[in-house]
């Protein structure tokens, strides 16, 4: 939490037994590697660059910017060519 790279589930609850998701784990990733390069500093949340990186993440997606960069990086791919 201190670092950022996760937030709780509310403002008073970690919730740390909850099942983390891939679209999470995305922007656990970016988050951490800013810690190491500030390139990764704009991609806190929007909308990606274009339309959405996989079919099932619409580019307003709150991590649509995160799963956009990880699959630029070839960090991890999705389920299928067009699904994440």
């Amino acid at each position: 939490l201190q670092e950022g790279i996760t937030v709780g589930c509310n403002p008073t609850s970690f919730c740390g037994n909850n099942t983390t998701t891939r679209r999470e784990m995305a922007a656990f990733v970016i988050r951490a590697l800013y810690l190491f390069d500030p390139e990764y500093s704009g991609l806190v949340s929007g909308t990606c660059g274009g339309p959405g990186p996989y079919n099932d993440v619409p580019s307003n997606h709150p991590f649509c910017r995160y799963i956009e960069k990880i699959k630029q990086l070839g960090i991890t791919r999705g389920c299928t060519e067009t699904t994440y």
